[in-house]
């Protein structure tokens, strides 16, 4: 008999760097730089400036992309509870319009 314990799930680590540029940043979240940019200008994501470009700790880069995912998919659960449809099971027959809560510009 076996008496090592088998994960029944594999999990993927990803080394990244505690920080990102604004590009690093845009390339995490699949946005354009710009778009981080306006992030950091208005307080969506916190950032530092040293010199002439910003540094941004990559956890809060994640924090930000677990938080719009979060808020979406409870957003679309609750349209489908008031709608009456079933919220499990459901496989989306569209790609995602908007990442980040942003609307395509």
């Amino acid at each position: 008999m076996n008496s090592q314990i088998q994960p029944s799930t594999q999990f993927i680590v990803i080394q990244a760097p505690p920080t990102v540029d604004l590009a690093g940043a845009a390339e995490l979240m699949k946005v354009h730089p710009e778009s981080v940019r306006e992030m950091i200008q208005t307080g969506e994501l916190a950032a530092g400036q040293l010199g002439r470009g910003y540094v941004i700790r990559t956890a809060d880069v994640m924090a930000l992309v677990d938080r719009s995912v979060m808020e979406q998919t409870a957003a679309r659960v609750a349209a489908r509870q008031r709608s009456g449809l079933p919220t499990a099971g459901v496989v989306a027959k569209s790609p995602a319009r908007r990442v980040l809560g942003r609307a395509p510009k």
